[in-house]
């Protein structure tokens, strides 16, 4: 069993986890620490499961099937649809038409900040589609 953890996030992957642990985590939480679970963003499925993503701080997590051809599945790491999303907006925002007193070499130097430091931050995995 391991714990990611990132602020006030955090996934627990195991191969398997009895409903007495999950029971334990989510009082010790809110009983111990004071904490509230987010009933809506927890979860518990098997990734293994044809069509499980999981979407933890922007990425997304599933096995994908080899691309080659071969009989094994791999993790495949990417940026989530929401995240996409996210970014998209943010891209349109800089360069919709209010941006129109905005010199094009500041606002292309806008643009490429942006998207350099979001290239960064996803580099991991396999974002080249995104």
């Amino acid at each position: 069993m391991e714990i990611v953890r990132y602020a006030d996030d955090f996934v627990i992957l195991a191969k398997q986890l009895p409903e007495s642990f999950m029971e334990f985590v989510e009082e010790t939480l809110e009983k111990r620490m004071g904490l509230k679970v987010n009933r809506e963003k927890t979860g518990r499925f098997n990734l293994g499961d044809a069509g499980q993503t999981l979407c933890f701080l922007g990425y997304a997590l599933r096995f994908d099937r080899d691309l080659k051809g071969r009989p094994w599945k791999y993790l495949n790491v990417f940026p989530s649809a929401k995240s996409l999303k996210r970014e998209r907006r943010k891209l349109l925002k800089m360069t919709d038409s209010h941006q129109c007193f905005t010199p094009i070499p500041e606002l292309i130097k806008r643009v490429n900040v942006q998207m350099k430091g979001w290239a960064r931050h996803y580099a991991y995995g396999y974002p080249a589609k995104a």
